[in-house]
């Protein structure tokens, strides 16, 4: 706990977009230390002041937001006795006790965190510049990531998004009308899930615009086709040790099926990285497939092209 601590990281994208995968096997460096999804709503972390989805942070937010958003994450990046103290006096459940002892095991040997949060996605330029956090942002294909919305039954409550007036103001404001729509008459998973890829990627997109030479954007195809070559490339623009033990574990967890049952391994399951590339083909129909490319059209010819469909 006394060595130099190095800037953090947050691997973020949206949501189904592999943020998972691309956390943990670079959390497989030395000295890196794991922090999940600290803005995630559903988790009841100790003194969040999160209450939206997506919660979106500027530098022209509340300073009352912005000071209890620095206050809660530092307290993941580095120890403090009296935090942990506090914690303890406000245990309610097992999970509780159970989430402060996992906290505690990761900080002996550690230099750095990683954050893990797609929830975080839409702040990650405030963490960039406010908190000094290094940027990793993953890209899923529309089609893809409909399907894996689909398939999972995960809806979305856009009146979280209503309620962040900055956030409809400065960055949606061309998707308020389809927001509110949707907000008081829920769509099905398959147009819910259109109008969140054109929501977060319009951000990535703006995003890649400023920080295409500072932040890494990497897509979930590439790393499914090439695992080894481009988890090295992360590893090396963030000055993370690749040793054995990561590439075997890359290794296993993308050309394998089936349960394994390594205390080493960073999935209980393993996949066909490059299998798993196209199963969107095999989740939605010719017509899904069809309306999802059209009502996307504007954006995913920034990241992908005719070939990817």
């Amino acid at each position: 706990m006394n060595k130099e601590r190095k800037h953090p990281i947050l691997v973020t994208g949206s949501h189904r977009s592999g943020s998972t995968w691309v956390g943990k096997i670079l959390a497989t460096a030395p000295g890196l230390r794991y922090v999940h999804e600290p803005f995630n709503i559903d988790l009841g972390y100790y003194k969040s002041p999160f209450s939206c989805w997506y919660t979106y942070i500027s530098a022209h937010s509340k300073p009352e937001l912005q000071k209890a958003a620095r206050k809660y994450l530092h307290s993941f990046d580095e120890f403090s006795t009296r935090f942990y103290m506090e914690r303890m006096f406000h245990i309610r459940s097992l999970r509780d006790v159970q989430q402060l002892i996992n906290d505690l095991s990761t900080y002996p040997g550690t230099t750095q965190t990683l954050m893990k949060d797609p929830i975080a996605m839409l702040s990650a330029e405030w963490l960039y510049q406010e908190m000094n956090y290094h940027v990793v942002l993953t890209i899923r294909h529309p089609a893809a990531f409909v399907a894996s919305l689909k398939v999972k039954e995960w809806h979305h409550d856009f009146n979280h998004f209503l309620r962040q007036t900055d956030l409809m103001q400065n960055e949606l404001q061309e998707h308020a009308a389809t927001i509110e729509h949707y907000a008081k008459n829920p769509p099905d998973v398959l147009q819910q899930g259109i109008l969140l890829w054109n929501i977060l990627y319009s951000m990535v997109s703006n995003y890649q615009k400023k920080y295409s030479s500072q932040w890494l954007f990497v897509r979930h195809e590439d790393l499914s086709l090439d695992p080894l070559k481009e988890f090295k490339r992360l590893f090396d623009h963030l000055g993370l040790e690749f040793t054995s033990d990561t590439r075997k574990i890359i290794i296993e967890s993308t050309t394998g099926s089936g349960v394994s049952t390594r205390e080493t391994d960073v999935f209980n399951v393993k996949r066909d990285s490059k299998m798993n590339v196209k199963a969107w083909k095999d989740r939605l129909t010719e017509s899904e497939i069809a309306s999802i490319k059209e009502s996307t059209h504007r954006i995913w010819p920034l990241f992908y092209t005719e070939a990817d469909w």
